[in-house]
């Protein structure tokens, strides 16, 4: 549908904007395998957390950013939430808008603000309940909890089995009212199926299907286009909890020495390539060749990661100084990522001088260490 791409766009920058937001003296920030808050716990302030388990039982008063492998909420969350995980599930209140991107999404409890969703599998429990709107882009969707808003979005299969308070709005390969579905408003899907209506299903507005158009974005290729971004900012997060010191390191380079950094990664990118061919051609040179290869093959996966950190550390700088990398920087800076694989041109000069910034971060830093010693 016509709103889709406006709707994906409006929630990217709500994560924008809810990941700038500058932290206050009462902001706690924890990292480690494991990260947690006690059912007796109460955090007054923002909670940042970063590990592979996340578990929050507590209560935290304001605004909540969290990424792992796993992360459950079971306690309510006074405002924002966001949510990186490769599993989500919440089952306490959220106070005010709800961001999650995930491989599986699973939402059992109270959301006073909007919902919004990137996930392979998305699922909102009968015990939910959402105040605002759900934005939701993924593979398997299924709502069988109270929505008192909209629905927007594009997924690959739809099944909508509650009350919606608004319209339904979305492009789908097959979309599903189940006995429990009631719609308020009109449903109105972009799909080559027609919708599946259960006899107890109710529709208030009109029900109008559009063929997709020709040339449009698809709920396959824009997941897939999101994925990327999405495995990219899990090795950052993995760089960050195994050597928060070193990533921080990388990342403040080249605000330090720019110039070098400039100059060796421009050296490295180019350079290498011609240096491992010359010397695999020689028999001598050969084995100097293939370790140099697999030295430049490290530096360049690395590299990967260390872009999102030094993109996010430039620009959280900007709101707020900091001496070291923080959390909220590393999640800015795969925002503004996914944002430049969008922009014509502009975009791509930004995270190829970005990467060779990197490149020769990665590098000044690794001969400077080998000095000392």
């Amino acid at each position: 549908m016509k709103h889709n791409i406006g709707h994906f766009i409006l929630g990217a920058v709500a994560l924008f904007s809810f990941i700038t937001v500058t932290a206050d003296a009462e902001t706690v920030l924890r990292s480690g395998d494991t990260v947690s808050i006690a059912a007796e716990q109460t955090i007054e302030g923002d909670f940042y957390a970063a590990g592979n388990s996340v578990h929050l039982s507590g209560v935290v008063a304001e605004d909540v950013v969290a990424a792992g492998a796993r992360i459950t909420v079971n306690e309510s969350i006074g405002k924002d939430a966001l949510l990186l995980s490769g599993a989500v599930d919440v089952n306490g209140e959220i106070g005010d808008d709800l961001r999650i991107a995930a491989l599986e999404a699973t939402v059992s409890g109270a959301v006073l603000g909007d919902l919004f969703v990137l996930a392979g599998r998305v699922h909102v429990a009968p015990t939910a309940s959402i105040a605002g709107d759900v934005i939701v882009y993924g593979g398997e969707v299924f709502i069988e909890g109270e929505v008192k808003g909209n629905i927007f979005g594009s997924a690959a299969e739809v099944r909508v089995d509650a009350f919606v308070g608004g319209n339904i709005d979305m492009s789908v390969d097959q979309l599903t009212l189940g006995e429990k579905a009631a719609i308020e408003g009109s449903v109105l899907y972009s799909s080559r199926n027609l919708i599946t209506q259960a006899l107890g299903a109710s529709i208030a507005g009109d029900l109008l299907r559009n063929d997709p158009v020709a040339g449009s974005v698809d709920n396959e290729s824009l997941f897939n286009a999101l994925t990327p971004a999405l495995m990219i900012l899990f090795a950052t997060l993995a760089w960050y909890l195994l050597s928060r010191k070193t990533l921080s390191a990388v990342a403040i380079r080249p605000q330090t020495h720019s110039l070098r950094s400039v100059l060796a990664g421009s050296a490295v990118v180019f350079l290498t390539p011609l240096l491992i061919s010359l010397l695999l051609l020689s028999m001598i040179g050969a084995l100097v060749g293939i370790v140099l290869f697999l030295f430049y093959l490290l530096v360049l996966i690395l590299s990967v990661a260390a872009s999102t950190a030094i993109m996010g550390r430039f620009a959280f700088q900007l709101f707020r100084a900091e001496s070291e990398l923080a959390l909220p920087a590393v999640l800015l800076g795969a925002v503004l990522t996914t944002f430049c694989f969008y922009l014509p041109l502009i975009g791509g000069l930004i995270l190829i001088s970005v990467y060779v910034l990197a490149v020769g971060s990665i590098v000044d830093q690794a001969v400077e260490h080998m000095r000392k010693k």
